[in-house]
């Protein structure tokens, strides 16, 4: 979805440019909010919350000895350290987007009409 933003925003830069040197009517294109649309990326932090405390001993259907199951906690570490993994690259991917945006904005300005000098 921000890809076809980014797109039609470039689009729109083109054919401004194309316009101001074809026509001498100017179009004045609004800058994008980066910090709105970088808001708008959620990057939240996921957490594996199974419980792996089982009964380790049973005996008649009664359990005598509780503890962590190993497995179950070496998978659940892992997937947690997916989802911080996750994280970061959702974060830095909404660095570069705002990073962009902001390029973008720039090339915005600089196509801009000046007005009369």
């Amino acid at each position: 979805m921000l890809r076809i933003v980014f797109g039609f925003f470039i689009s729109v830069l083109v054919a401004a440019a194309a316009l101001a040197q074809d026509q001498p009517t100017c179009v004045t294109i609004q800058p994008v909010d980066c910090n709105a649309l970088a808001q708008s990326i959620s990057c939240e932090l996921l957490r594996d919350e199974r419980e792996c405390n089982k009964c380790m001993v049973s005996v008649f259907n009664k359990c005598q000895v509780r503890g962590n199951d190993p497995a179950c906690e070496a998978a659940k570490a892992a997937q947690n350290q997916l989802y911080t993994i996750k994280k970061a690259q959702c974060e830095a991917e909404k660095a570069a987007r705002k990073g962009q945006c902001e390029a973008t904005n720039v090339a915005i300005k600089q196509a801009s009409c000046k007005g009369p000098e």
